[in-house]
This record gives structure tokens, sequence and C-alpha cells, in this order.
């Protein structure tokens, strides 16, 4: 984990210095909040199915959920912005029971590898911005998030990894520019964890300093 926290951190490192020679007088910080819903691209039938070799009730499965991300950002020039923050993709739910005798420790290791795929942590993106008037402005995004997951669930006697990672966002954005401190805007995201990859969509507003 640390080899990916070192990458994560060198990342940003050549970003910054790849996008200062584009900053001018015009340049500013900005706060943005952003608040999505999101979406798991396995089904509860994908679950389900992963694990048919074991001998269990799905009561409840659930990958959709409020998500939510702090972001600090730098516009370093009208064509270019860079952002770390913090993201949070929400709660997944997965109740349910292990039918007769069951073993749970040898569900729970197979378990882990199949569970809808959630997490939180630290966000890393860099941005490339269309003015297309002088209020609204598109953009795509590319950039890394450094997670470890929040799974929830009901039975207490089983057992498994948590999980955690560096792994890669892709995003477009379209914003408004109300006032000189204060913006809309709405975007989407996919985010990668694993073998897996959440869908966002979702509203931000942002104050610049």
């Amino acid at each position: 984990m640390l080899i990916k926290h070192l990458k994560f951190i060198l990342l940003g490192s050549i970003t910054i210095a790849l996008t200062a020679g584009n900053s001018h007088a015009d340049s500013s910080t900005y706060l943005r909040a952003d608040v999505y819903h999101a979406k798991g691209d396995q089904s509860q039938n994908d679950f389900a199915g992963s694990l048919a070799n074991h001998s269990f009730t799905l009561n409840r499965y659930d990958a959709s959920r409020t998500a939510a991300q702090l972001a600090l950002g730098y516009q370093w020039s009208q064509f270019t912005y860079t952002e770390v923050g913090y993201l949070d993709l929400g709660d997944t739910e997965v109740d349910l029971t292990l039918n007769g005798n069951e073993d749970s420790a040898a569900f729970g290791k197979n378990f882990s590898k199949h569970f809808p795929r959630t997490g939180s942590g630290i966000t890393l993106t860099q941005g490339l911005s269309l003015a297309l008037n002088s209020q609204w402005r598109a953009s795509g995004e590319i950039g890394l998030f450094s997670w470890k997951d929040k799974a929830k669930l009901n039975a207490a006697t089983i057992q498994f990894k948590d999980e955690n990672g560096l792994d890669l966002i892709l995003g477009v954005r379209l914003d408004y520019q109300l006032s000189n401190a204060l913006g809309l805007g709405l975007s989407a995201r996919r985010v990668t964890l694993d073998n897996q990859h959440v869908d966002l969509v979702g509203a931000s507003a942002m104050w610049k300093f």
C-alpha cells in the first residue's frame, strides 16, 4: 500500500509541475462540494451467481446509494485545473443468511471477492476545460482514487478481508458561473474499484476564494 501512495504523490507532483507553467494572474483557488447518485456495475444476479456454490438466502442487495465529495482546486489557466479531494462513495448493503451447515469462513473468503465494492478516500484529478461562453464551461478529467473499502454485512459470523487500492477516475463536467465567486455544475464520473466500477451522476456548488 505504501508503494501505491508513493505513486499517488509522485503523480500529483508531476501534474503540478506540468501545469504550473500555464498559470497566470487570473488563476484562482476554489472549494467545490459534489453530491452524487452512485450505482455499482455488479447486479444482484451477478452477485448471487458468483456465489452459487454456497448455500445462502439473499434478503437484500443494494448497490445504489448517495455519494459525496469535497475538493480543493486550482485553476492554472482557462484550459486546465487540478483538484485534491475526499470522496465517499456511500454505503452498499448486503443482507443474507447462511443456510444449514455452510462454512462461514469459506463463504467469507469468496464473498470478499464479490461483495458490491464501495469505499472512501483521497482523490487527485487533472482537468482540461473549454469555455463555451462567458458563463458556461465544459471539462473532461482524469485522476486517481486512493480508497479503503467500507462494506457493511449483517452477518457478524462472516469475516472477510478489508480491501483498499489506488484506482482510476474518469469524468466530464458542465459548469455555470453565477457570479465571480459562485458557480454551479453537473457531472458524471466512473470510478474503478478493483474488478468493479461505480458510476456517479451529480450536482455541485463551487466557491472561489
